[in-house]
């Protein structure tokens, strides 16, 4: 399946392996995978998440001076699911999570996602590699049915509620299909994960 990025920068998610993405204004092709034995919850950096803050179910959203049931909270908190993928275009690679969200006005299917995006550079040696001055925030929502995003990027390097930090807002939708060349393996974005050393993203 495949999606159009429109306005500043890219993804997508519904239940299926894979989801293929496109961007407008400079045209990219984004493909997601789904695997949770790959990449489950237990291989989420600290990093990332203090980054993303992916999970808000972890926070105490109860009133002042009432206790609030662990076991509610627990049992109200929905699955994850995380994903990886790759894009072409502008070459990079990225780690997300998605969760479903409450009815909306009484409207069900809402889905909120969140994902850390590495651009890549090509190095002296002519080899593509990590580019840690280009490394972003997404921040999404799912609209009902699964076909289109909504959401804003940020400078991940930077506090991204900051008026001064680099940020904006995208549109993704599906398309009918992929043109990647040459074709995204689903391998690539942990070969990349692979190359890179950066303690401060939880990379070693």
């Amino acid at each position: 399946m495949s999606i159009v990025w429109m306005l500043a920068r890219p993804s997508r998610f519904v239940n299926l392996t894979t989801v293929k993405i496109a961007q407008l204004i400079f045209f990219q092709d984004i493909s997601l995978y789904f695997n949770e034995e790959i990449f489950g919850e237990d291989k989420w950096p600290a990093e990332w998440e203090k980054i993303l803050c992916s999970d808000p179910f972890t926070r105490n959203n109860g009133s002042p001076g009432r206790r609030s049931s662990p076991r509610k909270e627990v049992n109200n908190k929905p699955p994850f699911k995380q994903f990886w993928g790759t894009c072409r275009g502008r070459d990079g690679h990225f780690f997300g999570r998605l969760h479903a969200m409450q009815p909306q006005q009484g409207i069900h299917g809402f889905q909120r996602i969140v994902m850390m995006k590495f651009y890549t550079k090509i190095d002296s040696n002519g080899f593509e590699g990590y580019d840690p001055d280009q490394v972003w925030g997404f921040e999404g929502c799912v609209l009902p049915g699964g076909s289109m995003i909504v959401g804003r990027w940020w400078d991940a390097r930077n506090d991204g509620t900051l008026m001064s930090t680099a940020s904006g807002p995208f549109i993704w939708w599906n398309v009918d299909r992929s043109i990647a060349t040459p074709p995204i393996k689903e391998t690539e974005a942990f070969d990349f994960l692979d190359l890179v050393q950066d303690l401060s993203l939880g990379f070693v």
